[in-house]
């Protein structure tokens, strides 16, 4: 079942064209705290390509260890 619901999402925003039609797609359908979050998990992705330690990443987004 959850994979016929990320495949949606998927499908959805690969039909969108430009970066504004994204945008527009994000905000519409995410709260304020839903972006904070999806963008703080972003970050730990960013960082843990970088080698950072889970530990590091936790303390530096001020985030839980299982965030992480």
């Amino acid at each position: 079942m959850q994979q016929n619901q990320v495949k949606i999402i998927a499908e959805t925003i690969a039909n969108l064209h430009t970066e504004k039609e994204l945008e527009d797609f994000l905000m519409g359908i995410l709260t304020d705290s839903e972006i904070d979050e999806l963008n703080k998990r972003l970050e730990v992705i960013k960082l843990l390509k970088v080698g950072k330690s889970h530990r590091e990443i936790a303390k530096e987004l001020k985030v839980g260890i299982a965030t992480v």
